[in-house]
């Protein structure tokens, strides 16, 4: 029988959507014309997905490590939305927003491990080469989409480095979902956080604004977060 606090879940994420397209509808297109979103709208859908990682934690058992492991990167998530639109300055707002960023996908993919020990499956990292095949296809991304050398040296290595990571998180979490079908939502939701990366790399190094980009890459990486912290809800 579903717990009754996974209902304040299902309301959270019920929300998202309404607060995203409210935030459109009533915002207004910037001067680049590559959002239209209303901020405080738009970065508060990052904190209910906090939210409502940490109301999973709170009741899971089986799960209970890796859901604090998800919860943890989810919330390092939300920082770092907060690094990249300037509401939290920091100096180097990218390469400080990719240092948060990093930490919390560490916490993904020994999230993902430990939810493999915890169900006696073969661990998705240390057992499954699945991710070097993801870095790989994430690297030659980065090189024919992102990477731009009249660009900041490290500015490029740091979105190098970032995507190679986030390769391992999607590929992780893909080989879990291979080995057991209940983490497909997982899997997908890694894998749209991918993209939505690479779209904001090709963004801030290739400077290539089309139309409504910045609100594209936020609805991509928030559905992405929010099939990631759904990860340990039955357990």
């Amino acid at each position: 029988m579903l717990n009754p606090v996974y209902l304040l879940v299902a309301l959270g994420l019920v929300a998202i959507p309404v607060i995203l397209i409210t935030a459109f509808i009533f915002g207004h297109t910037n001067a680049e014309r590559t959002r239209r979103t209303i901020k405080p709208l738009r970065l508060s859908t990052s904190w209910i997905l906090v939210a409502c990682a940490w109301i999973i934690f709170s009741v899971s058992s089986t799960l209970r490590t890796p859901a604090l492991l998800i919860a943890l990167g989810m919330t390092l998530g939300a920082l770092g939305d907060l690094v990249l639109a300037d509401v939290i300055p920091l100096p180097k707002r990218m390469i400080s927003g990719i240092i948060v960023f990093s930490i919390g996908h560490l916490c993904y993919i020994a999230g993902f491990s430990q939810t493999a020990r915890a169900l006696g499956l073969s661990d998705p990292f240390s057992e499954s080469i699945l991710w070097a095949a993801f870095v790989i296809v994430a690297a030659l991304l980065w090189f024919f989409l992102i990477y731009n050398p009249a660009k900041a040296r490290t500015l490029n290595l740091g979105s190098l480095f970032y995507g190679g990571l986030i390769a391992i998180m999607a590929g992780t979490a893909t080989a879990l979902a291979l080995t057991d079908p209940r983490f497909t939502l997982t899997a997908i939701g890694s894998v749209l956080f991918l993209i939505s990366d690479i779209i904001l790399g090709n963004r801030e190094l290739r400077d290539n604004d089309w139309f409504l980009v910045h609100d594209v890459v936020w609805v991509l990486y928030i559905t992405g977060q929010a099939l990631i912290v759904l990860t340990t809800m039955w357990g």
